[in-house]
């Protein structure tokens, strides 16, 4: 069963910990290649380029709808021509299996 297919675990145990940045890179390319992994190893980026400010805001609130939807929330940056999002677990520091299952998910609806 890829992340896709499951849901986000709430509230996230603390104990639970984060992935490498070996384990997120192999993550990445196996399920989300679209994504990228932050310098620092402990957060999920990416970027869209859009053709305007309303196209940016309408994938925004796609994103947001699919955080609300699997009760955790990824930071979105947007503006005229551009999406950013950013996906980590806060409590563990880094990415874990949430962050993973909500890239797949927002891929899915972004195309």
């Amino acid at each position: 069963m890829g992340f896709v297919d499951k849901k986000c675990k709430w509230p996230c145990d603390p104990d639970i910990p984060p992935f490498s940045p070996d384990e997120a890179r192999q993550l990445i390319s196996q399920e989300c290649p679209s994504w990228e992994l932050h310098a620092d190893g402990k957060k999920l980026v990416k970027h869209f380029d859009v053709a305007d400010f309303s196209e940016a805001r309408i994938l925004a609130n796609k994103v947001a709808e699919v955080g609300e939807t699997e009760g955790h929330f990824p930071d979105i940056a947007f503006g005229w021509q551009y999406v950013n999002l950013t996906i980590y677990t806060h409590v563990v520091g880094g990415v874990c299996e949430n962050d993973f299952i909500l890239a797949t998910k927002i891929d899915r609806v972004t195309g």
